[in-house]
């Protein structure tokens, strides 16, 4: 589902978002073809274009009409704005909120581990956060990532969400490193075991046990 039409379902709300917030703060919803772009010509923090989605966005579904309405279009370019997607209404409140809140989710992530990285609980609870709205919101979870998720929480992760596109695939805790052996036990024992997975085959291709470090940059050697 993920490479396919629910994705592009979900690009395509996000889109229109973006464009209707755009109208309604009277720029040229033109130019404006995502939600970062927005965020960066008003000069948004997450946190503002949350407060901007919650503003101009309504919790319902809306129709085509009713968006060509806001935004004056024609249907052939209502057509070239969600692209493949197969979309009959749009939940452009509920892909938005998500969006926003992710991005201030992850400022507030990135701040904490800058000023008060002994925080564990917070950024446990970020994380859960971000599985919730993963589900609620965007709706790309599934049942049995939403188990996993709990089954790590249950057997000692601070937090744990649903990692790439959703649709399945997989996930990622934060667990603390005293407990990790024990974490990867209780793990096995409430989702492998019961699937009739070994403990060494779940052990060496399921559950890998990785630290966090800094992400791909460039590196400038001196001549």
């Amino acid at each position: 589902k993920a490479d396919g039409t629910d994705f592009n379902n979900r690009v395509a709300d996000c889109r229109l978002a973006a464009r209707v917030i755009a109208a309604k703060l009277g720029l040229d919803w033109n130019q404006i073809k995502q939600l970062q772009p927005l965020m960066v010509a008003q000069n948004m923090t997450p946190k503002e274009l949350l407060e901007n989605v919650e503003k101009h966005l309504h919790p319902d579904v809306y129709t085509k009409d009713e968006i060509m309405g806001i935004l004056g279009t024609s249907e052939s370019t209502f057509a070239t704005i969600i692209g493949k997607s197969s979309n009959e209404v749009f939940r452009l409140y509920d892909r938005a909120v998500h969006v926003a809140g992710e991005a201030s989710r992850v400022a507030e992530f990135r701040r904490i581990c800058d000023e008060n990285p002994s925080d564990i609980q917070v950024l446990g609870t970020l994380i859960d956060e971000s599985h919730l709205s993963l589900k609620d919101k965007y709706n790309v979870s599934i049942d049995e990532l939403d188990n996993l998720t709990q089954i790590c929480r249950d057997a000692g992760a601070l937090g744990s969400r649903l990692v790439g596109a959703g649709f399945g695939g997989c996930t990622i805790s934060m667990v603390p490193k005293e407990i990790v052996d024990q974490f990867i036990t209780k793990v096995w024992e409430a989702y492998y075991k019961p699937l009739n997975v070994s403990f060494e085959e779940a052990a060496s291709k399921h559950l890998f046990v990785t630290s966090p470090c800094a992400g791909a940059c460039v590196l400038k050697v001196p001549s």
